[in-house]
C-alpha cells in the first residue's frame, strides 16, 4: 500500500503553516508505522541447518560365526550380497546426528531430510527403509579392506550384529533394537544421491531427540534381505569426498524468537544484542512503544510523547515532555485551533497539534515572565 500526501498550503493561514507542515509529517509517520504492512515481521520465522553425521557404521550378519564391523571405513552397506540367506551376508547401516548439539532447545522442528550418496551397486532398484534405533551403539576404529563390503574384525567400541559395543553390551534383539514404525523409505537405483523425507515420522523422531537428547540413537537403514544381490553401498562420514558424506537437513522454528533473528530471546538478552529494561525476559524491540522513541512503555517516563532523552528535571518520575509548564505533572495545555491541512483526518491533526500547543503554552509563560 502506498500513501500520498499533497497538502494545499493555501488552506493554512500564514501564521499556522508550520503547524500544518508538522502535522503532515507526523500523520505520514503515524500511518506508515501503524497501517502499512511489514511482510518481514508477519512472515513465519524458520531456520534451516545441515548436520554432518556424528557416527555411522555397518552391522554384518555373522558369517561362520565371525562378528564384523566397519566403524572407521569410508562406506556403509544395506541389503544382501551374493550369498543368499541363511548363509549370511546381510548388511544394515546405522547413522546418527547430534540434533540437540546444534538446534536450540525448545525449537519446533518442521522438516527433516536425510541425504546419502550411493556409490556402488550390482543390484536393480531396491526400497531402503529407515527405522528409529532404540538402543545406543558404537563406532570404533575398524576399517574393512578393499571395497569394504566384507567388513573387518570389530575394534573396541564397534557395533556388530549381536553387540552394541564390542566386546560386550549385547543388543536385546540380535541384528539391532529398533522401532517397528517406518520413519521413511525411498527407492534406490543407480549411483547417485538419494534422500529420505521429509516425513511426519522423521519429524517426530527428530523432535523427540531434540526434546530428550538421551534417546537419540539415530536410524537403521534396511534393504531387501529375503533374496541375494540386493546390496547398496553408501558413503560414510569418513569418506574422502565431503559432498558425499551423510547429511541431515532440518528446518525448525526457534523458541521465543520475537524479533525473528534466529536466536532465542534469552540469548539475545544475555549477549547484549537486545535490551530488556524491565527485566521480564522479553527483548525491548518486542514490547509496546506507543510514541516510537525507542523506550518501551514500561520504562518510558512519558510514553505518549516522543522523548528519547527521558529528561525529568524535577525528578518526580514524570518526563518533562509530559508535564505542564509548572512541572506539576498535570496535563499539557489545550492546543489552540490549528486549522486544516489538505484533506488530512481531523483526529490525526488534533493529536499532532496537541503537542504543538504545549510548546505554545510554554512560550506564553515565558513571555508573561519577561
Amino acid at each position: 500500500m502506498i500513501l500520498s500526501f499533497s497538502p494545499t498550503i493555501r488552506a493554512c493561514p500564514a501564521r499556522k503553516r508550520s503547524c500544518c507542515y508538522r502535522t503532515v509529517r507526523t500523520a505520514a509517520f503515524f500511518l506508515a508505522a501503524h497501517l502499512l504492512p511489514v511482510p518481514a515481521l508477519l512472515a513465519t520465522p524458520s531456520v534451516t541447518v545441515d548436520l554432518a553425521a556424528k557416527k555411522d557404521n555397518t552391522i554384518y550378519e555373522p558369517s561362520f560365526g565371525q562378528e564384523l564391523s566397519n566403524g572407521g571405513g569410508q562406506h556403509i552397506f544395506v541389503g544382501a550380497t551374493a550369498n543368499p540367506p541363511p548363509d549370511g551376508d546381510i548388511r544394515r547401516a546405522l547413522v546418527n546426528f547430534d540434533i540437540a548439539g546444534v538446534i536450540p532447545a525448545g525449537s519446533t522442528i518442521t522438516s527433516v531430510i536425510l541425504d546419502l550418496n550411493m556409490s556402488k551397486t550390482m543390484a536393480p532398484v531396491q526400497t531402503i527403509t529407515m527405522y528409529r534405533v532404540l538402543s545406543d551403539w558404537g563406532e570404533g576404529a575398524s576399517v574393512a579392506t578393499g571395497e569394504e563390503g566384507g567388513g573387518a574384525v570389530p575394534a573396541t567400541g564397534d557395533v556388530t550384529w549381536t553387540k552394541r559395543f564390542n566386546p560386550g553390551s549385547p543388543w536385546t534383539n540380535p541384528c539391532g533394537d529398533f522401532s517397528a514404525t517406518v520413519s521413511a523409505s525411498t527407492a534406490v537405483t543407480d549411483v547417485g544421491h538419494y534422500t529420505w523425507g521429509s516425513t511426519s515420522q522423521m519429524v517426530a523422531d527428530a523432535q523427540a531427540w531434540l526434546d530428550v537428547p538421551s534417546t537419540n540413537f539415530g536410524w537403521v537403514l534396511i534393504g531387501t534381505e529375503s533374496t541375494a544381490m540386493t546390496a547398496k553401498r553408501f558413503d560414510s562420514r569418513e569418506n574422502a569426498t565431503a559432498d558425499n558424506r551423510p547429511k541431515l537437513t532440518i528446518t525448525y522454528t526457534p523458541p521465543g524468537d520475537c524479533n525473528h533473528n534466529g536466536l532465542p530471546d534469552d540469548t539475545d538478552i544475555a549477549s547484549g544484542t537486545s535490551k530488556d529494561c524491565n527485566a521480564n525476559g522479553v527483548p525491548d524491540e518486542c514490547e509496546p512503544d506507543s510514541d516510537h522513541d525507542g523506550i518501551i512503555n514500561a520504562c518510558d517516563n512519558c510514553p505518549s510523547v516522543v522523548n528519547a532523552d527521558q529528561l525529568d528535571s524535577d525528578g518526580n518520575g514524570v518526563g518533562d515532555a509530559c508535564e505542564d509548564p509548572g512541572g506539576n505533572g498535570g496535563p499539557a495545555p489545550t492546543a489552540q485551533a490549528c486549522g486544516t491541512c489538505g484533506s488530512m483526518a481531523t483526529s490525526t491533526i488534533s493529536l499532532t497539534c496537541a503537542g504543538i500547543g504545549l510548546l505554545r503554552g510554554r512560550r506564553s509563560v515565558r513571555r508573561g515572565l519577561s
